[in-house]
């Protein structure tokens, strides 16, 4: 018995590394936007678009992705909802009222980057849960990557 339930305890431990993989974080949020930085600032913001679309995967993890808008708000690309490219970011509100979309937009143009609080659908659970994105204005776009909050 006791080494069952030894056995036990060392899979859950062995495990735990797993689970707490299984969503993106803060950090790896930052680090797919300045990926994205990265691309624009070498190739410009026409053919880093064009790589981006022609390869959406390598701006997409788990449950992170990226959106990158134009300085009035205008989406070029989203990485989970394609029907949402041509909108305006800044007309996005979330299920509590909030006009997130417009927050991101303040942030950008006023300090360049930081974090905004929002609920937003998960693309893995499809649930509606507390997200957190970082915006950060890069030449004339503006690039934003979030994770939930679990």
């Amino acid at each position: 018995m006791r080494g069952l339930v030894l056995f036990a305890v060392l899979a859950l431990f062995q495990a735990a590394p797993v689970l707490a993989a299984e969503y993106a974080t803060k950090e790896e949020a930052v680090a797919m936007v300045e990926k994205a930085e990265t691309l624009l600032k070498k190739e410009g913001k026409d053919k880093a678009l064009a790589a981006i679309q022609a390869d959406p995967k390598q701006f997409t993890d788990r449950d992170l992705y990226i959106t990158v808008t134009d300085e009035a708000g205008v989406r070029l690309f989203h990485g989970q909802n394609v029907k949402l490219v041509g909108k305006n970011i800044g007309d996005s509100v979330d299920v509590n009222g909030k006009e997130f979309g417009k927050e991101m937009l303040d942030i950008a143009g006023k300090s360049g980057s930081g974090w905004v609080d929002y609920m937003f659908k998960d693309p893995i659970s499809q649930k509606v849960l507390p997200k957190t994105s970082f915006v950060k204005k890069i030449n004339d776009v503006i690039v934003i990557a979030g994770v939930y909050k679990r």
